[in-house]
């Protein structure tokens, strides 16, 4: 099964978008009022194309894959406030998985990474080493 569109329906004050797949499933989600007009358009013209043919079900695929190609995007367009909310207290496994600060607050907003691709370094050290290829245990 694969999602073949996104429709948006306005019922106010909310915006809904339908998920529409190419087995004729159908599953409707609510978006947050913040601002329809932007979310709509967001919703159409960046997130849209990147589910389209898209397997429903791979939910963790589908929003790291929305998430990676869209989060300087929103941190880029005025009066665009999608994160009410950030906790500054200290993280210790954040603190520890990059090399260096990834989230710095300036003037009240959070500052985006300026390194290439997502613009943190990760720090391999820590993370566990991955499983030897089946058949090499």
């Amino acid at each position: 099964m694969k999602i073949t569109r996104l429709e948006l329906l306005h019922v106010a004050p909310n915006l809904l978008v339908r998920v529409c797949t190419d087995e004729g499933i159908v599953a409707c989600g609510e978006c947050s009022p913040m601002n329809n007009a932007l979310v709509a358009a967001h919703i159409e013209h960046t997130l849209a194309p990147l589910v389209a043919g898209r397997d429903p079900f791979d939910v963790e695929a589908l929003v790291e894959r929305m998430f990676v190609a869209t989060y300087k995007l929103a941190a880029s367009t005025p009066n665009c406030r999608c994160f009410q909310e950030y906790n500054i207290e200290p993280h210790p496994l954040q603190d520890s998985l990059f090399r260096e600060p990834v989230l710095e607050v300036r003037n009240g907003c959070l500052a985006v990474p300026e390194g290439p691709g997502l613009g943190v370094e990760i720090n391999e050290d820590i993370l566990p080493s991955p499983p030897p290829p089946d058949g090499l245990r």
